[in-house]
C-alpha cells in the first residue's frame, strides 16, 4: 500500500465518522436571551459550538463553522469535543493544523476512543507513521475487539515494508471479532501482494461461499488461477462472472489482458465484441480499444475479419458519432477500400453532419485518386457552411490549378489571404500564388509574390527552396541564391530536394566538389526516386571526369520519367547509348 492510499483511507474514515458531542454533559442551549446569553461565558461557549456545527454538518460551511470554534475555545478552552470538531473542519484544508487540534482534544479526554481514532489517522495524514502505530498499537490493547484497529495496523505494517505481519494481523483479527468482509479483502490483496496464491485463493474461496453472487470473487478467482498456471480454472470462473453480468467492464478488461498473453487471439477478439456492443461503456473506451488493437499492421492483417467486423458494429451502434465515421473511414482506408471509405463519409454529411473533418476526409481521398474536379466540388460545398477556413481556399486554389484553372486558382488564393490572419500563413499562400505564376511563365510576378512572402517569414523553408532553384534556373547565380538554398536545407534537414537545389546552385557556381559531396547526401536520403535528382548527380558527376557512375544516374532519371531527348544528348556526350 503507498502513502498516498493509506492517508486516502484515513480520509475517508475521518468523515465518515459519527459527530461528537460530548460537551461536559451540560445541556445544549436553543433558544436564550440576548442578555442571559452574553451574562455567562459557558452558555456563549455552547451557543458558538453549536452553530460551529450547524455550519459544519448543515450548512457544509466549514470557514463558518471554523469561526464558531474558535470563539467557542475562546470562551472554554477546556471543551475536548470543540478541539476535535475543530480538527475535523480544518483538516481538508491544512492537516498540520487539524492535528494539533486534535492531539488538544486527545490530552484533555484522553479515554474517547473517536478523539484516537482522529488522531491516528490525521498522523497518517502528516505521515507520522511511527506514531501512529504506536498509538493503534496501544489502542488495540484497550480495546481488541475493534476491527478498525486491526485494519488501521495491518496498513500501518503494510506501508512499513512488513507485509508478512500485517497478515498476521488481519488473522488475528479474524480469530478474535470474526470474517469481516472489509478485512477479508484487505487480507487476499495482501497475500496476492507476497505471491501466496494458494492462500489467496482458499481466501476468495471462502467468500465466495459467504457471498456466491460477487462477480468480484470470480473475477479475482480466475485471475489467481491464471497466475498459478490453472488456464482452465481461470477461464471457467470469467465465464461464471459473465453469467452474473455480462458487461461488467472490470471482467471485460481482465479476461482482455488474459487472453492477449496468452495469444488467444479468437478468444481475445470475443470479448472484445462484447464490450463493443455494451451499452454501458463508453464510446472514447471503445475508440481507444479499437485504435490499440489496430496499432500493429501484422496484428491488424492477421485478424483482419475479426477487426472488420468490431468496426462494423462500431458504425452501426454509432452512426452519427464522427470519431466513430472517422475510425470506420481510417479502417477502410487501410484496408483499401477507398470507395467505400468515400461512400461513409459522403452518407455522414448528408444525414445532416456537417462536420469540417468529414470534407477534409472527402477531398483527401478524391485526390489520391486523382479526381480533382470533385475535390473543387467539395472544397466548394464545405466553404459555403466554413467561408472562413483559408485551408479550404488552398484546397480548391490546388484543385483548380492542376485543372489548369490558373485565373480561377489565383483568385481563389487571393480570397484565402483575406480569411488569414498569421504571417506565416499569408507567407505559404504568397508561395503559392507566386509558384502559379512560374507554372503560367510568369517570372517576374512569380519573384515578385516571392519577395512578399519572404518579407512576411523569412523561414519559410519551401519558399526559400523553390526561389533559389528558379532563380539558379533563370541564370541568377550568387552567393545570395546560395545563402538561400542553404539557409532551406538547415531548416528542414535531409530533405532531398532541397538537398538537390543546394547542390545545383553549388555545380552551377562552379564549387563541383562540394556540389558533388551535396548530392551524395540528396540521394541517399531520395525516397521519391526524382528523376530531376538523378540527372543532376549524373551531370555532377559527368563534370568531374565520372562517366561510368554519370552514365548509371543518367539511365536512371530517364527510368524516372525525364525528358528522353535531354538523356539522349547527355548519354551523346560520352559516347554512351
Amino acid at each position: 500500500m503507498n502513502k498516498k492510499a493509506l492517508c486516502a483511507i484515513c480520509v475517508l474514515m475521518m468523515f465518515s465518522c459519527g459527530v461528537v458531542q460530548k460537551q461536559e454533559s451540560t445541556p445544549v442551549v436553543t433558544e436564550a436571551a440576548p442578555d442571559e446569553l452574553y451574562s455567562n461565558d459557558s452558555l456563549r461557549s455552547i451557543f458558538h459550538y453549536t452553530e460551529g456545527l450547524k455550519s459544519l454538518l448543515v450548512n457544509s460551511n466549514p470557514e463558518k463553522a471554523i469561526k464558531e470554534f474558535d470563539k467557542s475555545i475562546e470562551m472554554d478552552s477546556t471543551s475536548a469535543a470543540t478541539y476535535f470538531q475543530m480538527a475535523a473542519a480544518v483538516a481538508p484544508k491544512s492537516p498540520d493544523s487539524a492535528l494539533m487540534w486534535s492531539r488538544k482534544s486527545v490530552a484533555l479526554d484522553s479515554l474517547e476512543i473517536t478523539y484516537r481514532h482522529q488522531l491516528g489517522q490525521l498522523l497518517i495524514m502528516n505521515q507520522r507513521f511511527k506514531e501512529a502505530t504506536k498509538l493503534y498499537e496501544k489502542m488495540l490493547v484497550e480495546d481488541p475487539r475493534n476491527p478498525n484497529n486491526y485494519r488501521m495496523l495491518a496498513a500501518l505494517y503494510e506501508y512499513n515494508g512488513q507485509p508478512f505481519a500485517a497478515i498476521a494481523m488481519l488473522d488475528s483479527a479474524e480469530y478474535k471479532v470474526g470474517r469481516l468482509p472489509e478485512l477479508a479483502e484487505f487480507k487476499k490483496e495482501l497475500l496476492i501482494g507476497v505471491k501466496h496464491y494458494d492462500r489467496a485463493i482458499k481466501e476468495t474461496l471462502t467468500q465466495l461461499e459467504e457471498n456466491p453472487y460477487d462477480i468480484n470473487n470470480y473475477t479475482t478467482l480466475a485471475q489467481l488461477y491464471g497466475m498459478t498456471g490453472k488456464d482452465s480454472l481461470a477461464v471457467v470462473n470469467f465465464q461464471k462472472a459473465m453469467k452474473i453480468d455480462s458487461t461488467d467492464m472490470r471482467n471485460l478488461a481482465l479476461q482482455l489482458d488474459f487472453y492477449h498473453q496468452r495469444n488467444r487471439n479468437q478468444e481475445y477478439l470475443s470479448i472484445m465484441r462484447k464490450i463493443f456492443e455494451a451499452d454501458n461503456i463508453p464510446v472514447d473506451s471503445k475508440v481507444k480499444l479499437f485504435k490499440d488493437i489496430t496499432a500493429s499492421r501484422g496484428y491488424y492483417q492477421d485478424n483482419y475479419f475479426s477487426i472488420n467486423a468490431l468496426a462494423g458494429i462500431l458504425l452501426a451502434k454509432y452512426p452519427s458519432n464522427s470519431d466513430i465515421v472517422e475510425l470506420y473511414t481510417t479502417h477502410l482506408i487501410r484496408s483499401g477500400e477507398l470507395e467505400r471509405a468515400l461512400e461513409v463519409y459522403k452518407n455522414h454529411i448528408g444525414a445532416g453532419h456537417q462536420e469540417l473533418k468529414a470534407y477534409y476526409g472527402i477531398m483527401d481521398i478524391e485526390s489520391y485518386l486523382q479526381r480533382t474536379d470533385s475535390v473543387e466540388k467539395y472544397a466548394e460545398k464545405a466553404l459555403e457552411l466554413f467561408p472562413d477556413d483559408s485551408e479550404l481556399y488552398l484546397r480548391k486554389g490546388f484543385a483548380e490549378q492542376s485543372m489548369a484553372k490558373f485565373k480561377e486558382a489565383l483568385d481563389t488564393y487571393n480570397e484565402a489571404l483575406k480569411h488569414t490572419s498569421t504571417d506565416s500563413v499569408k507567407s505559404v499562400i504568397l508561395t503559392t500564388i507566386g509558384d502559379t505564376y512560374h507554372t503560367m511563365g510568369k517570372t517576374k510576378k512569380c519573384f515578385a509574390y516571392y519577395d512578399k512572402a519572404l518579407e512576411l517569414d523569412g523561414n519559410n523553408a519551401a519558399l526559400l527552396n523553390n526561389y533559389a532553384y528558379f532563380l539558379c534556373e533563370s541564370g541568377v547565380v550568387n552567393e545570395e541564391v546560395l545563402a538561400m538554398g542553404k539557409k532551406a536545407c538547415e531548416l528542414v534537414p535531409n530533405n532531398s530536394t532541397y538537398l538537390d537545389t543546394w547542390g545545383w546552385i553549388l555545380f552551377k557556381m562552379g564549387r563541383l566538389e562540394e556540389a558533388k559531396k551535396i548530392m551524395q547526401q540528396a540521394i541517399s536520403f531520395d525516397s521519391s526516386k526524382s528523376s530531376d535528382l538523378a540527372a543532376h548527380y549524373g551531370d555532377i558527376l559527368h563534370a568531374t571526369g565520372n562517366n561510368f557512375l554519370a552514365e548509371f544516374y543518367w539511365k536512371q532519371a530517364l527510368e524516372n520519367g525525364y525528358n528522353e531527348e535531354e538523356i539522349r544528348k547527355r548519354l551523346e556526350k560520352i559516347g554512351a547509348k
